[in-house]
């Protein structure tokens, strides 16, 4: 499924979407640094994910303190290299900084609520593989339908405030899914998922311009790279980590009810940390350079 897709996209955006380069780019890559944020965060994730549920042997320990380090390195690797992967750089911009710290939360809560609740529908209330599948529509086709005109929004009104409003609705709308049980309706969870939809789509778009427009022109490809990076590994730790915190185990796998219980604080846990996306914008993204109002 996903091949004809890709190759759709590959055809739209080699003919819409502008190139961009840095010109004082020397073109070596940083092999380096690549490996060493591969090897940290593999060990870092490894020790999440199986650590809790082993009781936290050696290996696991080890693991995770050997991650740690592999990724101090690596920023030690990208502050001494000429042409690094990530430039640090980049973060001396606070509103890049404060963009990217937003990402991180709202994303974290996103890849969290993803990945519980296609498992709560199926194993809590009973729905089918397709039904539950069929309950995330409201997410791409509300983005599809209004992600261009919030990100048009907020260049003339400034990112603030759909960063500050966007993640707390989204936030809300986890905490609906929360309330998911045993007996839930589709009804119930779709409404739960549009509301999240809505939040999500007015945060998306201001925030992907305001990370684009804080860095300087001849690194907006790498400053976009970066910022993907940091929603993927807000989404990886997220899922490695949520289980461990909430007691998901194999004996509570299979209890229908307890499940429900531990997935419903793994959401509030989610619901959270998107709204805390919202409150970090509030205080930290600013709205200078948005367009002036016309005459």
């Amino acid at each position: 499924l996903n091949i004809p897709l890709a190759v759709v996209v590959v055809m739209v955006a080699s003919r819409s979407i502008p190139e961009t380069r840095d010109e004082t780019s020397t073109g070596t890559l940083d092999i380096t640094g690549a490996t060493l944020a591969a090897i940290g965060l593999t060990g870092i994730t490894y020790a999440l994910t199986d650590g809790p549920s082993q009781s936290w042997p050696p290996l696991m320990i080890v693991s995770g303190l050997l991650g740690v380090l592999i990724l101090a390195g690596f920023f030690i690797n990208e502050k001494k290299r000429r042409a690094p992967m990530m430039p640090l750089d980049l973060f001396a911009t606070k509103q890049f900084s404060a963009a990217n710290a937003v990402t991180f939360a709202v994303y974290a809560a996103l890849a969290g609520a993803f990945f519980i609740l296609p498992v709560l529908l199926q194993q809590v209330s009973g729905f089918t593989p397709l039904l539950a599948g069929a309950v995330l529509l409201p997410t791409p086709i509300l983005m599809l339908l209004f992600s261009a005109r919030m990100g048009r929004l907020a260049t003339r009104i400034g990112p603030r405030w759909p960063m500050t409003i966007g993640p707390v609705i989204g936030g809300f709308g986890i905490f609906m899914m929360s309330w998911l049980d045993t007996n839930s309706s589709y009804l119930r969870a779709v409404l739960a998922m549009v509301v999240f939809s809505i939040g999500l789509t007015i945060t998306v778009a201001p925030l992907t311009a305001t990370v684009l427009a804080a860095a300087p022109t001849n690194q907006v490809g790498i400053a976009s790279a970066v910022n993907n990076a940091i929603a993927r590994i807000a989404g990886l730790l997220a899922v490695a980590v949520l289980p461990a915190i909430v007691g998901i185990t194999s004996a509570v796998y299979a209890d229908r009810f307890a499940l429900s219980d531990a997935f419903s604080t793994a959401l509030l846990i989610c619901g959270i940390g998107c709204g805390v996306g919202g409150v970090l914008a509030f205080f930290t993204i600013s709205d200078a350079g948005r367009a002036s109002p016309k005459s």
